[in-house]
Parts: structure tokens; sequence; C-alpha cells
């Protein structure tokens, strides 16, 4: 359905701006989704009822009309007011309860969540929920202060996938009480008991039934005590000269490989 055009300046061009803020999001309850892939994705699930595109660029078709979505065109100059990286094309889309949902979460049969502790970049974040979304993860959980996944640049870097799968907040506390229906494995470059080296097929990762993959703060990676906690530790070995590989990499090739390893022994 055609909508009516954004203008610049507009109270609405000000309210889609408001919701790219923390203040927005939180007062508002609706987050900016920026780019043709992510609110192509709202869009297909119903998140997004108001789409605003700029009329001068050959978007397609989908971006012009559709069911159950306005589709409002608009001036480059108009867009870029609101946001400089919406690539011609932005909607907004309601927030959710980020602690709903945790305690429904379905471990009765074999799959792979994903875990972030005190994860704050949000580029790292939202690349590690495509990754997670990509290798076919249940969940990823946001443990402790991780960066909110309503903030642009998570959305962005998300492709879209934020719409995909349940990204919930959790406690310490809460995290650790998966132990009694998962297998909860720790990430570190550090040597430690248990560790498991990602580097057989399959790997030491299969038949240990549901698994929660926890990953660091991009610094200071796990604290010792979540590590100790942990049915086991992976290691990515480094076959090259690098120090190490950054979160999102690290956890693409391990969310990857429990996939995989569930998959080869048929569980999944």
């Amino acid at each position: 359905m055609r909508g009516e055009r954004l203008e610049e300046g507009s109270e609405r061009a000000s309210k889609l701006a408001f919701y790219a803020t923390k203040a927005g999001w939180k007062k508002t309850g609706r987050f900016l989704v920026e780019g043709p892939q992510a609110v192509r994705e709202a869009v297909k699930c119903g998140a997004a009822k108001d789409v605003y595109f700029d009329d001068s660029l050959p978007l397609s078709r989908e971006f012009k009309e559709g069911a159950g979505a306005y589709f409002h065109p608009a001036s480059q100059r108009a867009l870029e007011k609101i946001s400089k990286d919406c690539q011609g094309v932005l909607a907004a889309a309601p927030t959710w309860d980020l602690s709903e949902g945790f305690s429904s979460l379905d471990f009765s049969d074999p799959c792979v969540v994903c875990a972030l502790w005190q994860v704050r970049d949000p580029g790292n974040e939202g690349t590690v929920i495509r990754s997670c979304d990509a290798a076919g993860g249940r969940a990823v959980l946001l443990v402790d202060d991780c960066a909110s996944p309503f903030n642009p640049k998570v959305v962005r870097a998300s492709a879209g996938s934020i719409f995909h799968i349940p990204v919930l907040h959790c406690s310490e506390e809460e995290l650790l009480s998966l132990r009694s229906k998962a297998s909860l494995l720790s990430t570190s470059g550090r040597d430690f008991d248990k560790k498991v080296l990602i580097d057989d097929s399959p790997s030491a990762l299969a038949g240990l039934g549901p698994l929660v993959v926890l990953f660091g703060n991009e610094a200071r990676g796990l604290p010792e005590r979540l590590i100790r906690s942990s049915r086991a530790v992976c290691k990515i070995p480094i076959y090259g000269g690098a120090e190490s590989l950054n979160l999102s990499s690290a956890a693409s090739i391990l969310l990857y490989d429990a996939a995989r390893s569930q998959r080869m022994k048929g569980e999944l």
C-alpha cells in the first residue's frame, strides 16, 4: 500500500530520528531499522508497518508495495537527515520485552543457543546474532550488561536476523540455571582443564545434546568463575601468526561447528 510522502523536517521525520536513540526506543517502544536487508526481513515478519524509501533510487518493487505495510516515498535528503546508513530505505519496528521468553526456551531436543556476556560492541553483537541465525541457532542470550539489540548498529549488523530468532536478556544466575537442561560451553584462548580443541571431524562437541555456547566481552573475555562453571572450554586453534580471532569471527566458527556436530550425529 502506498503511503504519504515523507517530508524533510516533518514531525514524522523527527520521530523516526528519535527512534534511533536510546531515549527514543525506551520511551516510545519503537526502534529504527536501516538498510534493504533488515527492512525486508522486518516487513516479512510483520514488524514493520511503515517503510520509507528513496524514490530516486531503483529499489526493488518490494519497497514500493506490499501486503500489510505502507510504503512512503521520500527524498534522499529527507532520509539522510534521519540516517546516513539507511542505503535508501528505513522503517520502524516495535521493541520487545527482553526478559520475556527466557523461561520458556525449549531444550527438549538438541539445539544450539548462543550466549554473550557483557558484549558491548554493537557491530560484534549484531554480527553474532546473524551468525547464530545462519547456523540454525535457537536463540541469542544477552547476559548482564550487553549492547541493546535495538541499537541501530546492532540491527544493521544483524542484517535482519534480529527478526528471525529470539534475542533475550538474562542474568548470570539465570544462565547458570540452564546447566540442568543443556551443556554450557565457554570459550577462551587461555588454557583450562576440560579444554576442547575445535579441530576434529566430528568435533568433540558431538553428542552433548542441547548446547549453550558462551562468549565473553571483547576486551576481557570471560571471567574465570563462568569458565570453571562450564562443562567444557572451547578453543579454536591458530595455525598462522595471528594472535587471536575477534569475537564475531570466533563465534561464527564455533556456532557452525556446534551445529555441524549435531547434524553429523543425526541429532538435527
